[in-house]
């Protein structure tokens, strides 16, 4: 089943809160289904932000090998 997986490094900015989520997601998800599962992830595990800017930009996008790296 990994081999059906990418993984994905996803930075991430939301008014003065940055960060990077992984997000394993399928090889046909377009960039945009990558980036929302990282909003969902990120927002899963921080709750709700205050309103102001917002910047998710995918930076890596390889195939998954099944190897827990992180």
């Amino acid at each position: 089943m990994a081999e059906d997986l990418d993984i994905c490094t996803v930075a991430w900015q939301i008014a003065t809160y940055s960060g990077v989520e992984i997000v394993y997601c399928d090889p046909n998800d377009d960039n945009e289904e990558v980036i929302g599962k990282a909003k969902r992830q990120v927002r899963r595990k921080f709750g709700t932000f205050p309103f102001g800017y917002e910047s998710w930009n995918i930076k890596t996008r390889e195939p998954y090998d099944g190897r827990f790296e992180h």
